[in-house]
């Protein structure tokens, strides 16, 4: 079973999906290609925007910290991801469009704290992936979300790594999989970050009134 029968099947709790992985004190609802039917099958249910939120209620108790991995969309499976959580780490790949979508990701989480309470999501901080400072757009694009966008910026950027991209047809983390590489080492540093604390509620917000000019 995946997260989709969860969400898909209301006599199924998330419990029942959950597993245990090779890392300690790390449990893993994992996820397939049936998951893209849930968003069909969600369209219809009332109060479809809360379904993943009232699923994850039951468990939250259980655990420090409950991390949501989205698909790069903002359908309604996003949707259900933003309104159950707190905050939201924006994985930004350095390239012309990057822009574009965060003013659609930062209208429509504008949009959810103004209509889908008690919602209080927020964006924690914009992650630059896919950096390679060999190339003249690379090096411009983060110069100019740095600009723009300031301290919501994090300090870690993730370049391009063939181990990262390796990791996943292991079906490994980059942790176990490559230890000592220089992904994990900044995957390291974001976390390290995180837990510091990133932007200020007023950043955050001078952040959102430039996107939307």
């Amino acid at each position: 079973m995946s997260i989709y029968d969860a969400l898909s099947k209301s006599q199924i709790p998330i419990s029942g999906v959950i597993v245990s992985t090779k890392v300690e004190r790390l449990d893993l609802a994992p996820s397939n290609v049936l998951l893209s039917g849930a968003e069909i099958e969600l369209a219809s249910v009332v109060g479809r925007e809360f379904v993943l939120a009232e699923r994850l209620k039951t468990v939250k108790d259980k655990y420090d910290t409950c991390v949501i991995d989205c698909p790069p969309s903002l359908g309604l499976l996003t949707l259900n991801a933003l309104v159950a959580s707190t905050d939201v780490i924006v994985p930004v790949q350095v390239h012309y469009y990057a822009m574009e979508g965060l003013k659609q990701l930062f209208e429509t989480v504008n949009i959810i704290g103004e209509h889908l309470r008690p919602c209080n999501v927020k964006i924690l901080g914009l992650l630059l992936t896919f950096v390679d400072k060999t190339t003249l757009l690379s090096r411009q694009t983060q110069k100019q979300m740095r600009e723009y966008f300031g301290d919501l910026v994090f300090d870690t950027v993730i370049h391009k790594c063939v181990r990262l991209a390796e990791a996943p047809s292991a079906g490994e983390p980059i942790f176990t999989y490559a230890p000592e590489s220089r992904s994990a080492a900044e995957y390291r540093a974001l976390a390290e970050e995180i837990i510091n604390g990133k932007a200020s509620a007023e950043q955050i917000i001078d952040a959102q009134a430039l996107v939307r000019r």
